[in-house]
């Protein structure tokens, strides 16, 4: 058998300009599904914030400690 000949029961390739059909069915949302949304505070903020009040923290122990020593 020939190398061309081999290739000659294979199907033509569709067109792209002709997309395939799909039924599109539209479901309504089960009543028990739905949820509020909830507001967030995404992980960033949140060691933002305990970084924050540890240097706030650390600086008024060290204002605290020296402010005796120096005034006495």
């Amino acid at each position: 058998m020939p190398w061309t000949s081999r290739w000659v029961d294979i199907e033509p390739s569709r067109s792209q300009l002709d997309p395939p059909r799909v039924d599109i069915v539209r479901v309504e949302p089960s009543a028990a599904i739905e949820r509020k949304p909830e507001p967030t505070v995404s992980p960033q903020v949140k060691l933002l914030a305990l970084i924050s009040i540890g240097m706030a923290l650390t600086l008024a122990t060290i204002e605290f400690l020296f402010r005796r020593t120096a005034a006495g």
